[in-house]
């Protein structure tokens, strides 16, 4: 469902794109992250606040515009910049490894249950059917925007199903609603992730940045005039999309009982081959031990933040995003010399800074009340 998407809107959007110019892309990339911020977590401050430490990040290595080193503090590998693969490893390997060595984990596997049925029940499939369908437009909706990420569609995805379940307090036990929602929002996320890529040339998670740096390391430029210039490379990926779902269908339902078993390894084993692979993805980036050293450092400081219940993912995206925000910003200023008014007389930018305004407030103002009702509980305390 979410490739026939896919195939109908890029070519629309692709003459949308062409009335892009910088302050509309500074504008598009301010709404995408604005949303993120807004669904990150409990506090929009702290959001916030990750939000511009992944930007001071991204502001080391050399400057694009005047091509200066900034912020490298004399050490030769920042000159390239902290690159975001390290920054993940760490915040999210490292850092969730750390926060489980709190607790007692030795032994502890997955249950003894055995897979019965690779299809759901009778009783199950309406259920399925409306799950998949709300995931699927919710993905897809949130694949479209430049910023967010895969796990803000299977989050969002997950409440609003518990919040429409008439048994929301089965959720947390393996309700099939709970799992086929986020599943399929995840899913319809990747294929409408590739439409800003394809048509804008805008990476919507750190996996599509990747993706976006291997096409131009093969010469091929993402953004309004692929289609045009590439249109068989671009349509052969998307008819690959076609051709891996059902490779995935044909090699995971025989094997699903082997994948289940993986989780009956004990935590205190799979937890070395973690650390292991973890520590081969850094150094394999440029085979430097600088990358791993930044990796262990982000690892502690991603478990900090964790325990102080910062959400990370804001980190993430501007750090891969503010290189193209400061881009765009610094461009559309030198478009109109220094006049920020460049991006309120254009109708594209405006409306997309309205949308980010409205974001904004909305989460600071769903935000107050339950800040003003963890500080009363905590005068009562």
């Amino acid at each position: 469902m979410a490739n026939c998407g896919l195939v109908l809107v890029a070519l629309p959007l692709t003459k949308f794109a062409l009335k892009f110019g910088p302050p509309e892309y500074f504008a598009l990339l301010l709404v995408g992250l604005s949303l993120v911020m807004g669904l990150a977590g409990k506090s929009l401050v702290k959001a916030l606040t990750m939000g511009i430490i992944g930007l001071l990040f991204s502001f080391v290595g050399i400057d694009p515009i005047e091509g200066a080193p900034r912020f490298t503090f004399g050490i030769a590998p920042l000159m390239d910049g902290i690159r975001f693969v390290p920054v993940v490893m760490g915040f999210f390997g490292i850092g969730e490894i750390l926060i489980n060595a709190e607790k007692s984990l030795a032994g502890v596997m997955a249950g003894e249950g055995k897979v019965t049925s690779f299809l759901p029940r009778r009783d199950e499939l309406p259920i399925c059917v409306t799950s998949i369908l709300r995931g699927t437009g919710l993905g897809f909706f949130l694949g479209l925007i430049p910023g967010t990420n895969s796990a803000v569609a299977s989050f969002m995805s997950y409440a609003i199903e518990k919040k429409v379940s008439k048994h929301p307090e089965k959720f947390g036990t393996g309700v099939i609603e709970g799992v086929a929602a986020p599943e399929t929002a995840n899913n319809a996320y990747a294929n409408a992730a590739m439409i800003p890529l394809f048509t804008l040339g805008l990476p919507g998670s750190p996996t599509i940045a990747i993706l976006m740096g291997a096409l131009i390391m093969n010469g091929l430029t993402p953004g309004p005039l692929l289609f045009s210039q590439h249109a068989v490379f671009a349509w052969a990926v998307i008819a690959s999309m076609y051709i891996g779902n059902v490779i995935l269908l044909v090699l995971n339902l025989p094997l699903v009982g082997w994948w289940a078993k993986l989780l009956k390894v004990p935590y205190n084993i799979l937890v070395v081959f973690i650390l292991i692979f973890c520590i081969i993805g850094a150094y394999s980036l440029n085979n430097s031990m600088f990358d791993v050293g930044l990796m262990i450092l982000c690892g502690l400081l991603g478990y900090a933040f964790k325990k102080l219940e910062f959400p990370l993912a804001p980190a993430i995206l501007t750090l891969i995003l503010g290189p193209l925000m400061e881009r765009s910003l610094r461009e559309a200023l030198s478009l109109s010399q220094g006049d920020y008014s460049i991006f309120f007389t254009r109708p594209i930018s405006l409306f997309f800074l309205v949308v980010a305004g409205i974001i904004l407030a909305t989460s600071a103002w769903q935000a107050w009340p339950s800040a003003v009702r963890e500080e009363s509980k905590e005068a009562e305390v």
